[in-house]
């Protein structure tokens, strides 16, 4: 992995990256910065000028410190955390209460596998984002 470098730049696109990890993306000037768990990248929505520290790991440019907020941005709507999309052709409430349940019940597993102590917190946060992504059309 290399040193990290500090950014300073405006977010062009905020979005959920994989089924299988919680990760966040933010794209700024066109390169993607993978946040792992979401928890550095937390409050950024597409528009924002943001700072952050980056190391390159191969082809990836992973978010090293928390990223913060320049300045906020009035670039769009903040980055989808879970819950029913607002769109009536989305699932129904069965069926989101059902991804509720998937979400919950693997982030349970995730939880356990990958933090020391891990806290309900961390359990839901997890799982908003494995919601999120379900979600995603």
């Amino acid at each position: 992995m290399s040193d990290p470098i500090q950014l300073t730049g405006e977010v062009s696109q905020v979005y959920n990256n994989a089924p299988k990890y919680p990760n966040r993306v933010l794209v700024i000037d066109g390169n993607k910065y993978g946040d792992y768990d979401g928890s550095k990248t937390a409050g950024i929505n597409k528009g924002d000028t943001v700072s952050f520290t980056y190391k390159a790991s191969g082809q990836y440019l992973n978010v090293f410190g928390k990223a913060t907020v320049v300045s906020a941005g009035n670039g769009g709507a903040p980055a989808q955390q879970g819950g029913a999309p607002a769109a009536t052709s989305g699932p129904d409430a069965r069926q989101v209460m059902i991804m509720k349940q998937n979400a919950v019940g693997h982030a349970v597993n995730y939880v356990n596998k990958n933090y020391d102590s891990p806290s309900p917190e961390q359990v839901i946060a997890v799982a908003k984002e494995f919601l999120a992504w379900y979600l995603e059309a």
